[in-house]
């Protein structure tokens, strides 16, 4: 008999009060010895089967059914009673359901969080946002009949009684100029996920593997902001970065516009950024702040104006009433310019510097996928040729390759894509690519200095093909310099 009462037991269940070796296992080892296999593996396989729900939960839940058990049928540790079965029959369909229930909610967890949350503060289209984007989730997951549910509940409420500051889920405009403070895109238009080097995918995945399970790390009281800072040169792929987040968390894009953000009038800036941040508060998206080191620069710059200092304070507070549930994405191309308070509201930070030479080749592949006949060694040239060039220039160079497919109705070539190199190669970070001091060079410096930079990546083969002469006059170029060296050195040692 066991000594403890079972109001004893459940109090001590509902407490904490049963230790995990006494109150798991026993219920195991019990139907091992009743012989009861098939009910044994009906109790134990769902711990192994559920990952959504956390260890203390699932431990609290099965020493509760223990407790349960133990109540229902006081003997059944020793006896193999038509209650004990009974009893374990029970135990084992609520353990089950419990199961059930756990992972059919789970994947839904964060957005009924967000509208519980919504509910709480009063703010409705919060709840009428992130509903309509459950109803969706639903939709796509096939349960349409909680769906339309879900639709009906809003349809019956949309046109009762409210405060009119609560009547809008649209993006919110300035109210001087009425313009826009962002666009709204739509995940359905996103392009292929960024190619990245193995530290920024690394950092990437995690910080989307934290945002897909907000809702449990949250249960756990281990959430943390959902905010990721992008830096680098222009065109090396931070939009590309935020797009490819959007699209991967379902979310739509809110990209913020600078140009109805930033306002001329006293304090009408500050307002904005709350607005932006009300509407990101409230509605299921994903904010994008490109350029964001117009907001967000030093304070103790001398040269700025009191109003951009405030503006600075403004962009930090509402960053942090925003709450960690939202997902904010900033990216900047002068990291120096931004104010040390706002580096340490950025929980993950991705640094897209000029890509390196294997990201380079990953993209050429990537974008001359379907264009022409590049080779291996084809695309091992253009590798080195883009060395210092941006992924958009990259790009740029594989859409007028493929322009002139239609334009030219001819297969382009690797001189093509050579010329439109150079013709690129001037500009912002010029400094860094080698092809820029060609640019304007004759064709014979041009061969030497291809044939000096890596003799054996450019043969007198693929000169040839670069400048569109032949073999033999692209080894006379190349080797020009070579020979008279030479001749050099043979008349001084006479």
């Amino acid at each position: 008999m066991v000594s403890k009462s079972s109001h004893s037991i459940e109090r001590q269940a509902a407490s904490g009060g049963l230790k995990p070796a006494r109150s798991t296992f026993p219920l195991k080892r019990t139907l091992a010895k009743s012989g009861d296999r098939c009910a044994e593996h009906d109790v134990i396989l769902p711990s192994r089967a559920l990952p959504s729900p956390s260890y203390a939960s699932r431990f609290r839940f099965r020493r509760l059914t223990r407790a349960v058990l133990q109540a229902m049928a006081p003997n059944c540790v020793r006896d193999r009673t038509a209650t004990s079965t009974q009893s374990r029959t029970i135990a084992c369909r609520l353990i089950d359901g419990y199961d059930r229930l756990m992972k059919s909610a789970e994947p839904y967890l964060s957005e009924l969080f967000r509208i519980v949350s919504g509910a709480l503060r009063l703010d409705l289209p919060k709840v009428r946002n992130y509903t309509a984007f459950l109803a969706d989730k639903l939709e796509s997951d096939g349960d349409r009949s909680a769906a339309q549910r879900l639709r009906k509940l809003l349809v019956e409420t949309e046109h009762q009684l409210h405060p009119t500051a609560l009547s809008t889920s649209t993006v919110p405009v300035d109210p001087e100029t009425r313009f826009p403070l962002a666009e709204r895109v739509e995940p359905s238009s996103f392009s292929p996920p960024p190619i990245l080097t193995e530290e920024q995918q690394d950092t990437l995945t995690e910080f989307l593997i934290v945002a897909k399970s907000y809702a449990q790390l949250q249960s756990e009281t281990l959430d943390v902001a959902l905010t990721l800072l992008a830096y680098g040169p222009p065109g090396c792929g931070k939009s590309h970065l935020a797009a490819h987040v959007a699209r991967e968390l379902g979310l739509p894009l809110v990209v913020v516009r600078l140009d109805g953000l930033i306002s001329s009038y006293l304090g009408s800036t500050s307002k904005n950024i709350r607005s932006i941040f009300e509407y990101a508060a409230s509605t299921p998206c994903v904010l994008f702040l490109d350029e964001f080191d117009a907001i967000a620069k030093l304070r103790d710059d001398r040269q700025e104006l009191g109003e951009l200092k405030r503006v600075v304070n403004s962009f930090i507070q509402n960053l942090d009433r925003l709450g960690s549930h939202t997902v904010v994405i900033a990216a900047t191309n002068h990291p120096q310019l931004l104010d040390p308070a706002v580096w340490r509201r950025f929980t993950y930070r991705i640094e897209l510097p000029y890509p390196s030479a294997p990201v380079r080749e990953r993209l050429w592949h990537a974008y001359l996928a379907d264009v022409g006949d590049f080779g291996r060694a084809d695309i091992a040239l253009l590798t080195d040729l883009s060395d210092g060039f941006s992924g958009a220039d990259i790009r740029e160079v594989s859409l007028r390759l493929r322009r002139n497919v239609v334009t030219q109705l001819r297969e382009p070539s690797l001189r093509d894509a050579f010329v439109t190199l150079l013709r690129l190669s001037g500009g912002h970070g010029e400094e860094a690519r080698f092809l820029k001091a060609l640019r304007d060079s004759e064709p014979e410096i041009v061969a030497r200095h291809l044939r000096q930079r890596d003799s054996h990546l450019y043969s007198s083969a693929h000169i040839a093909q670069l400048l569109g002469v032949s073999k033999a006059t692209a080894h006379r170029w190349s080797t020009a310099g070579e020979k008279r060296n030479g001749k050099t050195k043979r008349t001084s040692k006479h």
